[in-house]
């Protein structure tokens, strides 16, 4: 996992792909989840986990609230890209 500045945000990459960034103002983090991964993590954890809105949304792209996702939630949606 390689993090760096996007946007003036931290991002992580795994094989050359952005996988999450954090929106450290905003308490919340945006993470790539793939088409099975991501009605599981969204239906189990609403309000905490729930999808970007518009096209970012269909590729996978959803928010994570950081004031109420459970650490270990968290732990397991980061845990796909590694």
């Amino acid at each position: 996992m390689i993090e760096y500045d996007h946007f003036d945000k931290p991002a992580y990459k795994v094989k050359k792909k952005i996988f999450a960034t954090l929106w450290l103002d905003e308490k919340r983090a945006v993470v790539k989840l793939s088409k099975l991964n991501k009605p599981i993590f969204c239906e189990e954890n609403h309000p905490a986990i729930f999808p970007v809105k518009g096209a970012w949304g269909k590729f996978g792209w959803t928010y994570v609230n950081l004031n109420e996702i459970k650490e270990a939630v968290l732990k397991k949606l980061l845990r796909l890209h590694g």
